[in-house]
């Protein structure tokens, strides 16, 4: 990179950064703790900013220094695109620079549309050159695995993303098109899957893969595999098991990396899971571990050793499962997540049952549904509200599990679970006031809930 083009990326993530929470750059110096000359420096293209710096700018708005990075190289296409590409001086083009964030973004993405309402709209594209048809395939490629990324804490978001990945590939060459419009469509209805809009996204995978079959074969840069394990997610969401591992089956034969072997055999052990395989389950996610880069895709790891260790304790190998949960902790701690380290407690408190600590796990799963109460995280906290209701019963509190019932319902009925689910929870429930709940009774709302989660 050219120290002209550092200077002109350095100055666009600077004000895309500024603009985020309306600051001027006074107030960004200041919660940088820089003197404000600098700001105004690396805007007005004396020099670039080291990524440090920039590292600490994201940070003072809250916002993922790795987007910014995808945004710049496209607000600046699309800034030379508005200009006719006309060669110009950077003294030029800082005056240009303005108001390149909105314009850019109400054409591109619609997730950013709360950024550019004030903003006046994007100047049209018209006859991409043979350089932007390049460039497409990785704008796409980009958006699309940031959308996968936001989408399970933020599937507006994810939409937005994939939709503007789908707008990059309509500026692709003609051969080109139908491929990248398929790949981004693909992204499109998994978020919307993720938003529990099913049905959306059944009609959307169908409008995806039909653009993947009209158009060539490619030899790009886009993994062939991932619209069919993304597809394999709905059909596990929709409890059609048996097509989900087919989906995954034949993404395992045409993915091109051990990184997307490993992604596709995780999801594999997830099905499996769900269909009451653990044994196969616990082969398939060994499997991925062993695939998976932890440094790279810490979150992955993460879903594999974890998801292995509730597989083991299905099989009530509660010793094994025991080994993981010291990895899972640092894991949790290097992803700066509280809903992970809510979630090895978890898994602690179901070995510690396992191993007759009734005691002990108690305890640990209390504090785990209170935690999922302050998170928010309602399906989760259901869950271990039940689950702790289990361990009451088996402790003989039929006091506790009766109090415990009470608090529960109201939990229960803002689910908007299926009638049957509900129907299951609340027989328990109501034994369980009554003091004549069963292990029974509760293993089989237990399950009408856990039946009940594909769909989400």
């Amino acid at each position: 990179m050219s120290e002209d083009e550092a200077k002109q990326r350095g100055a666009m993530a600077v004000r895309l950064i500024r603009f985020i929470p309306g600051w001027g750059q006074e107030t960004l110096a200041k919660e940088m703790g820089i003197d404000p000359k600098e700001v105004w420096a690396w805007e007005n293209f004396w020099y670039a900013p080291s990524r440090p710096n920039l590292q600490r700018a994201a940070a003072a708005v809250g916002v993922p220094l790795g987007l910014i990075e995808i945004l710049v190289p496209i607000l600046l296409w699309l800034q030379r695109r508005a200009r006719g590409r006309r060669r110009v001086p950077a003294w030029r083009i800082k005056d240009e620079q303005r108001r390149p964030v909105g314009t850019a973004w109400d054409g591109v993405s619609a997730e950013v549309i709360w950024m550019a309402r004030e903003l006046p709209p994007l100047h049209r594209w018209d006859s991409p050159e043979e350089d932007d048809a390049a460039r497409s395939e990785i704008f796409v490629e980009r958006l699309c695995e940031d959308s996968e990324r936001v989408a399970a804490d933020d599937p507006a978001r994810a939409l937005g993303l994939a939709r503007a990945a789908w707008l990059m590939a309509r500026h692709a060459r003609p051969e080109d098109r139908p491929r990248l419009e398929g790949h981004a469509g693909a992204f499109e209805a998994n978020a919307l899957r993720v938003g529990s809009d099913l049905d959306g996204a059944e009609a959307a995978f169908g409008k995806a893969r039909a653009l993947r079959l009209a158009g060539a074969a490619g030899t790009g840069r886009l993994d062939p595999s991932r619209p069919l394990d993304l597809e394999a997610s709905l059909r596990r969401a929709q409890g059609r098991f048996p097509e989900a591992l087919k989906l995954l089956d034949e993404a395992l034969a045409i993915c091109r990396s051990p990184e997307a072997q490993g992604r596709i055999l995780l999801k594999k052990g997830s099905v499996l899971e769900q269909m009451g395989d653990s044994p196969k389950a616990i082969n398939a996610l060994r499997q991925a571990a062993r695939l998976i880069d932890e440094e790279r895709e810490p979150r992955q790891m993460f879903a594999a050793q974890f998801n292995l260790g509730v597989n083991l304790c299905h099989l009530g190998k509660f010793g094994d499962a025991s080994e993981l949960v010291n990895p899972l902790r640092l894991l949790a701690a290097e992803l700066e997540s509280r809903s992970d380290r809510v979630r090895v407690r978890w898994l602690e408190s179901r070995i510690l049952a396992g191993q007759g600590d009734l005691e002990n796990a108690v305890i640990t799963l209390d504090r785990v549904r209170s935690e999922f109460e302050d998170l928010g995280y309602r399906y989760d906290e259901a869950i271990a509200t039940l689950e702790l209701a289990r361990l009451y019963l088996r402790q003989g509190r039929t006091d506790k599990t009766q109090e415990l019932a009470a608090r529960a319902e109201p939990v229960f009925r803002e689910l908007n679970v299926a009638p049957r689910v509900l129907e299951s929870v609340l027989v328990f429930l109501e034994a369980a006031r009554q003091e004549a709940a069963t292990l029974e009774l509760l293993d089989q709302a237990l399950q009408a809930l856990g039946e009940g989660r594909r769909g989400r």
